[in-house]
């Protein structure tokens, strides 16, 4: 994760936060600050000499707060070093006023935030991603799932051992596509789309071409269920069970949430199940630990992956 906090921001919070008895949004914030490791903090304020630092430390504990996970990065303007940058992932900015710049970084799948709206914004981020769908009582369709497009990213993983089977009963028209049509951002300039499946882990000495066929015949299947969505590249995988890491779980990462479900994603047509599909996010540590520890799990077997040379691996576009 990435924190970009200006100052003004900092100071401003600490006057108006409820310290003794703080909302959940800035309950959120002090704790991104405080206890979530594993980030890099940057903030518009050129520190110049230890007794400074300290001075605003001693001032603003909420600044003294960041150093608990980790020492902020000084950088002299945020929208000059997003100019230059071409990763975004899990990247969020929180500014006293509102950006001209920002809505061109919410294309790209970054969170921004002013002082004026963050409260209301994390509210609404938080109804979004409060979901918990019970399919013991059926599941009536991808409708419950449409204002995930409001949460932007730019990334998708899927990991689902049977999401692409495309059987009589379990289509990708009827499952994949419009799934992805309900969690794709509305605001987005490029999304890549990787997609882990058993569908194609073949034996050694399996035929590659026949896989790699069947490969492609279910990535033109995606692309074309999601006509119109032009920007979204993606890529199957070939998934089996590793050994340090068992995929046996079905799920969807994106920048900023978690959506999983026991059973897997192929529910249409719905049949009635002990499982449910619910979320976990970002924005309480244990969904953000929790998508973390997915991401080096995936990011691990990918690398396995690549050295492996007697099985077919994976199918894109320039295959």
């Amino acid at each position: 994760m990435e924190l970009f906090i200006e100052k003004e921001f900092l100071e401003n919070f600490y006057r108006e936060v409820n310290i003794e008895n703080p909302s959940n949004e800035e309950d959120i914030l002090i704790n991104m600050l405080s206890d979530y490791g594993d980030k890099t903090v940057y903030i518009d304020y050129k520190v110049t000499t230890h007794d400074e630092l300290e001075k605003l430390k001693e001032d603003n504990p909420y600044f003294a707060l960041i150093f608990n996970t980790s020492y902020p990065i000084e950088i002299d303007s945020f929208e000059e070093h997003f100019k230059n940058k071409n990763i975004y992932s899990r990247s969020i900015v929180l500014m006293n006023k509102e950006q001209v710049w920002f809505d061109e970084l919410r294309q790209k799948g970054v969170l921004c935030f002013s002082f004026e709206n963050y409260k209301s914004e994390l509210k609404k981020l938080l109804s979004i991603l409060n979901i918990k769908i019970d399919l013991s009582v059926g599941f009536s369709g991808w409708d419950c799932l449409k204002k995930l497009n409001e949460v932007p990213s730019d990334k998708i993983i899927i990991t689902d051992n049977y999401i692409i089977i495309d059987k009589d009963k379990q289509k990708i028209e009827d499952n994949l596509a419009p799934l992805l049509k309900k969690i794709i951002p509305t605001q987005h300039k490029e999304i890549q789309l990787d997609i882990f499946t058993k569908e194609f882990n073949e034996k050694p000495k399996g035929d590659f071409l026949k896989v790699k066929e069947k490969a492609k015949k279910a990535y033109n299947k995606i692309k074309n269920g999601l006509e119109g969505f032009i920007n979204v590249k993606h890529t199957i995988y070939s998934l089996e069970h590793a050994r340090d890491f068992d995929f046996h779980g079905r799920g969807i990462i994106t920048n900023y949430y978690y959506l999983n479900t026991g059973k897997g994603f192929n529910l249409m047509p719905s049949k009635k199940s002990n499982e449910e599909i619910r979320c976990d996010s970002i924005f309480d540590k244990y969904g953000y630990d929790r998508i973390k520890n997915l991401e080096k799990g995936i990011e691990d077997y990918k690398k396995k992956l690549d050295k492996i040379e007697t099985r077919f691996k994976y199918f894109t576009e320039h295959l």
